[in-house]
């Protein structure tokens, strides 16, 4: 695959980057579904257009063949099963308190909606500080590193949440947990779906659910870092395990560099 230059992989960065945050911005701050969704669409397009010279959003690491299909799959299991444990500490480590809301009925629909719109800003984000800069420095740097410098820009991305060092460290591991598969892969389907199975586990706590401080001390951000961390080995083993090939490269070795290799 051809290295992207400095300069084109900056300019690149920074487009999709006002394009995310537009997007983020339309439905945190202004409220607008419909512009959410609009600028969102657009990131993917404007994404596609960049990349139309190694196959679209191929060069970003994403496919739709059978091997995606698996990584897919197996990511938002894990994903689930994963924001499910946390979540689960959380409530028997009394640091948040969770009751249904009272129709739950009636807020299934919206709880739909956020599902859906929640695939799209994983999908979009995993590109920006995944894919790009995996395509950018997959050749360039050392595996552990690309996976920290990663993980740092996925935490940074939370612009809205910087000044809280415990969210910050949150999204760091969190971080780790999705660079690691496209590290071991190639391919984000993995990622995208775990990232999408976390934000699933939180939307649903928070639309169905009224969750609450609980009585505990512990902060329950720390807790998840804390368990999120300890999880990490189960989204190496399994990207490995379910992502092999009769052609696979070893996670030790360098970086695929053609766009045939995509799958």
């Amino acid at each position: 695959m051809r290295t992207i230059p400095s300069g084109q992989a900056l300019a690149a960065f920074a487009l999709l980057f006002l394009l995310y945050h537009g997007a983020e911005w339309m439905i945190l701050r202004a409220g607008s579904p419909a512009g959410f969704l609009g600028i969102s669409f657009l990131f993917l397009a404007t994404a596609w257009m960049l990349g139309r010279q190694a196959g679209g959003l191929q060069a970003w690491f994403l496919s739709s063949g059978r091997r995606s299909r698996r990584l897919f799959t197996g990511g938002l299991l894990a994903g689930l099963l994963s924001a499910g444990i946390v979540w689960g500490l959380q409530l028997a480590a009394g640091t948040e308190r969770a009751t249904p809301v009272p129709s739950v009925r009636a807020a299934v629909p919206s709880a739909v909606l956020l599902l859906a719109g929640c695939f799209l800003s994983s999908l979009t984000e995993d590109i920006l500080v995944r894919g790009l800069l995996f395509r950018y420095l997959g050749a360039r740097v050392p595996p552990v590193l690309f996976v920290v410098l990663s993980a740092l820009l996925y935490a940074g991305n939370h612009i809205y949440r910087l000044g809280e060092p415990a969210y910050m460290l949150y999204a760091f591991v969190l971080g780790v947990q999705y660079a690691v598969p496209l590290v071991l892969t190639r391919n984000l389907s993995y990622t995208i779906a775990q990232h999408w199975a976390g934000n699933i586990v939180y939307h649903i706590s928070a639309t169905l659910f009224v969750t609450v401080a609980g009585p505990s001390t512990l902060s329950p951000l720390l807790l998840a870092a804390l368990v999120q961390a300890l999880l990490l080995p189960l989204h190496y083993v399994l990207p490995s395990r379910i992502g092999r090939r009769s052609n696979a490269v070893r996670p030790s070795s360098a970086p695929i560099r053609h766009s045939s290799a995509f799958s």
